[in-house]
């Protein structure tokens, strides 16, 4: 049985049951929680209508596919909540389910009056990207499969600081505690510290320098986007989760990490740093400071998000890849609206949008 939430009323309500749920899920992230997903709906659902489908059996909740509908170039769109924004976006489904309720997933889309299903974004873990794909072969359905559409980085953190630096090159290393020095010889005080969410803005200041700089918008250009964060961040520090922190020169903020911290780890959204200080890598040296005390306090894994960045290869992380899959009725559909994405996003910073 399929059941269509279509009104935020029944969003709100579903809180209970989607948070016991995702208990259930082995591999998950802090993105597919209620909060997530609730509150990226009621920041950017504007031009979008709600469209989560519950998947139940004998009465029991078995999986949860949070999406949106949204018209793009005379093509109706259903998507997760969370696209275009998130850094790891998935379906909820239990462990003994998958098959079954992606089967009924792709039923439901071939059915309907969609014209098109974008998941982008979907782990590399993720089991149904592979395992189930072979339920389209016998539907009139057109795929359009990448399965390297995103590079994400995540180290794994060792049980202590000086095996963390033995799994890193020796001239970083080197680097970093060369960088270290630099700047407690050109700074009276240089400070690591844990910030609260009152502290917000100060990290959107900082991203939004580094980024401009560099030629792109950032990611917090928009009050709704910056409204988002703020919520999201409040939200998390009420649960013992934001992580937000800063390091400073002689008392002035020169750079900062804005995450999470679920199961033992580490998910960091954004960074931020101020270009006049490039010198002294500030951004680097905060990395090194946070991840050090991520080990002293036992975390065990430090994600660095999507996007290529050198620094995270040397920093000792590991690339992976998130998948993409567009399908739809229509060859013509998929590249079109795989062209005009491509077209949309060039030269932008990957960030939350209205339509």
């Amino acid at each position: 049985m399929i059941q269509v939430i279509r009104t935020e009323t029944e969003f709100k309500n579903l809180k209970t049951d989607w948070n016991k749920l995702y208990g259930t899920i082995d591999q998950t992230t802090p993105y597919q929680t209620w909060s997530w997903n609730f509150l990226y709906w009621k920041h950017f659902s504007a031009y979008k209508k709600l469209c989560i489908l519950l998947f139940k059996q004998k009465g029991l909740l078995k999986g949860i596919a949070p999406l949106w509908v949204r018209d793009y170039e005379n093509l109706k769109i259903v998507e997760p909540i969370g696209s275009r924004g998130t850094d790891y976006i998935d379906i909820l489904i239990c462990k003994n389910s998958k098959r079954d309720i992606f089967s009924k997933f792709i039923k439901w889309f071939e059915t309907s009056d969609i014209d098109l299903l974008n998941i982008e974004d979907l782990p590399h873990t993720n089991l149904h990207t592979n395992k189930y794909l072979d339920i389209l072969e016998s539907k009139n359905l057109y795929l359009n499969q990448n399965p390297i559409y995103c590079p994400c980085y995540s180290i794994k953190l060792e049980n202590s600081w000086e095996h963390y630096l033995e799994s890193i090159s020796r001239r970083i290393k080197n680097d970093i505690y060369y960088y270290r020095r630099y700047a407690t010889k050109h700074f009276k005080k240089v400070n690591y510290r844990q910030a609260s969410s009152s502290e917000i803005s100060k990290h959107f200041e900082l991203h939004q320098k580094i980024r401009t700089s560099k030629g792109d918008r950032g990611t917090y250009d928009k009050t709704s986007v910056r409204n988002f964060i703020k919520e999201y961040a409040i939200n998390m520090e009420n649960n013992n989760l934001l992580k937000l922190v800063f390091l400073s020169f002689d008392g002035r903020d020169v750079a900062s990490i804005l995450g999470v911290e679920w199961n033992k780890e580490r998910y960091n959204i954004t960074i931020g740093y101020d270009p006049k200080y490039s010198k002294y890598r500030p951004g680097t040296l905060l990395y090194t400071y946070d991840i050090e005390n991520c080990i002293g306090r036992g975390i065990t894994k430090y994600d660095l998000s999507r996007g290529s960045d050198l620094y995270k290869l040397t920093l000792g992380a590991k690339q992976k890849y998130n998948v993409r899959l567009v399908i739809s009725r229509s060859k013509r559909n998929n590249q079109l609206y795989l062209k005009k994405q491509r077209i949309y996003w060039k030269n932008s910073d990957y960030a939350p949008t209205e339509r």
